[in-house]
């Protein structure tokens, strides 16, 4: 069986990158506003969401972490020792599993634009090229 080399530190830093990336890209000043408007919600509605943002957050930072654990696992075996093969690594995550499952709920439920799956891909793309450079580096 092949020993895995976890970085602990690195996985943690790397949830903690998600967690930021995603405050400053849904903020309303950057694309908060728009994604909003393509979500199909109103401002009384998010107002109403800020009852349980406290829950929300943390429920986003166990997924943070725990995408970070197992893409740490990825890249180990992978081999990925610098930012460029994390970064590499984070794409073809993206584009293998995070790009094609998530269009194809676009495909079959056809209410919501496609412009707000590019939106949302977006900030998948670079949350999984940000972890795989800190997840590759860090080592």
């Amino acid at each position: 069986m092949t020993e895995i080399t976890l970085n602990y530190p690195a996985i943690l830093a790397a949830a903690a990158a998600s967690m930021i990336l995603g405050f400053i890209y849904y903020t309303p000043n950057v694309l908060g506003n728009t994604w909003m408007k393509l979500a199909g919600l109103s401002k009384d509605e998010m107002e109403k969401g800020k009852k349980s943002m406290g829950q929300t957050v943390v429920l986003a930072l166990v997924g943070a972490l725990v995408m970070a654990y197992v893409f740490a696992h990825v890249i180990d075996f992978s081999g990925a020792r610098d930012a460029s093969s994390g970064a590499q690594g984070g794409f073809w995550m993206w584009l293998g599993f995070v790009a094609t499952t998530s269009a194809g709920r676009f495909l079959w439920e056809k209410k919501r634009p496609w412009s707000l799956w590019v939106l949302d891909n977006g900030y998948h793309l670079l949350n999984l090229i940000i972890m795989g450079m800190i997840l590759g580096t860090w080592r």
